[in-house]
């Protein structure tokens, strides 16, 4: 197929190897992946793809065809084409690029050599990544392949902020322990926001730039960004209180014990995909039994390890139910406007003596035996001296110490002040003091 029948047919295209060495090789994991024999040992062909597919962006991985591992591609930073030897066509082809030039001048095999070419290649396929990313479509070529069957999506990786390389998240700050790149630069900042900042840019909402994007990489925030109705929950409680910065990490917490509840979930009833599936009236048990398991339910003395966590999971299930309900009725699914009804009737009706007394219960019994701790005079004395000292140091504040030191003495007074009330004080702000 010529340069000229390509441009006839509205076809998209994706990059296939057709080397046929020995070495150890992959491609793209795609259904329309067809490996081609014909053409210069370790180019790509141009094959056509239909688009009436949606758009998806998809990752390289490994795969083996009668025993052999299909070569792993890597685009070309000058020609944006695809090779698997890419060493070799920069030798080749772009021997009159100055960069690749200033490589060649350096001795085989050298570890120099190595890296620079190591640049090259890695600059290649971070543009080639910044560009599937752009359009929402095509194959991300990551700097380690995941195993046939392991099913790695998108979402499991981004890039280094130094080599550019495409890492799985949970693996990224030990990838750059190790990274060249990373020794001639200071790390600041988080990693994983520092990685983002790589991608290209969308219109993002303020619940999740400050809710979604700053939670913890692991296997509960993975289940909470999936499920619809867990992040519609969130959004609500950031309308709710998400105006002051404090908030975040509660309204976090509050989304990824629901997580933890739907994981527990799941595990026991492997039909349950979605935390929607739970508000049926035929999973109240399943249900509660998974808020016992969460926090730690003992059935002998009907005690729970995490009380509160039981007691919070019944909030935040009964707020997800009426947030159901509110959908259907505003979409006219009337059963699915059942099913969220007849459970909240039944929580109302269970929730109590089956969660919430034994979780009450374990809480006074705790607060009970818990001794009353006093401080000593000499504590006492001591503290009153150090806030005696305030006249002294508003006289000077010459150095920064001194300014951080006075006010870390009026926030103490204004805590005593207030007894009970610190919360507010350690949260106000100084534009709104009188």
């Amino acid at each position: 197929m010529n340069d000229s029948e390509l441009d006839e047919k509205d076809h998209e295209y994706i990059p296939v190897d057709d080397s046929d060495d020995s070495e150890e090789s992959e491609a793209f994991e795609d259904p329309e992946y067809v490996p081609d024999s014909s053409g210069d040992e370790g180019a790509s062909q141009l094959l056509p793809v239909t688009t009436d597919k949606p758009k998806q962006i998809l990752v390289q991985s490994c795969i083996k065809i009668s025993g052999k591992r299909e070569a792993k591609m890597h685009c070309c930073l000058f020609c944006s084409k695809y090779y698997s030897k890419m060493p070799r066509h920069m030798e080749q082809i772009h021997a009159n690029e100055p960069r690749v030039a200033r490589v060649l001048c350096l001795a085989k095999k050298s570890r120099e050599r190595k890296e620079a070419l190591s640049v090259l290649l890695r600059e290649g396929d971070f543009a080639h990544n910044y560009d599937v990313f752009h359009k929402e479509q095509g194959v991300v070529l990551p700097k380690y392949r995941s195993r046939e069957g392991e099913n790695k999506s998108i979402n499991h990786y981004l890039p280094c902020e130094f080599c550019r390389a495409f890492v799985i998240k949970t693996s990224l700050r030990k990838h750059q322990k190790t990274c060249s790149q990373s020794k001639k630069e200071h790390i600041f900042g988080s990693t994983l926001e520092n990685s983002r900042q790589l991608l290209p840019m969308k219109k993002q909402s303020d619940f999740q730039t400050n809710i979604l994007d700053r939670m913890r990489e692991d296997s509960v925030t993975h289940i909470v960004k999936q499920d619809p109705l867990i992040l519609l929950y969130g959004q609500r409680q950031y309308e709710k209180v998400g105006g002051q910065q404090h908030n975040w990490q509660y309204i976090s917490q509050k989304m990824k014990e629901l997580g933890r509840f739907l994981i527990s979930v799941c595990e026991a009833n492997n039909d349950v995909k979605s935390l929607t599936q739970c508000f049926s009236p035929h999973m109240f048990d399943a249900v509660i039994a998974a808020v016992k398991n969460v926090a730690g339910y003992e059935s002998k003395g009907h005690t729970f390890a995490t009380p509160s966590l039981a007691l919070k999971l019944g909030y935040s299930l009964q707020k997800c139910c009426s947030i159901l309900r509110n959908s259907a009725i505003r979409n006219e699914d009337e059963d699915l406007k059942k099913k969220a009804t007849d459970f909240l009737e039944i929580y109302k009706d269970e929730w109590t003596e089956r969660v919430s007394v034994h979780a009450h219960g374990t809480l006074s019994t705790a607060k009970y035996n818990r001794p009353q701790m006093l401080p000593l005079v000499e504590d006492v004395v001591c503290l009153h001296k150090y806030l005696d000292k305030a006249p002294e140091i508003s006289k000077d504040w010459d150095t920064e110490s001194r300014y951080l030191e006075f006010g870390k003495i009026c926030l103490c007074q204004i805590i005593l002040f207030n007894r009970e009330k610190k919360w507010g004080s350690t949260t106000a702000q100084i534009e709104g003091l009188p």
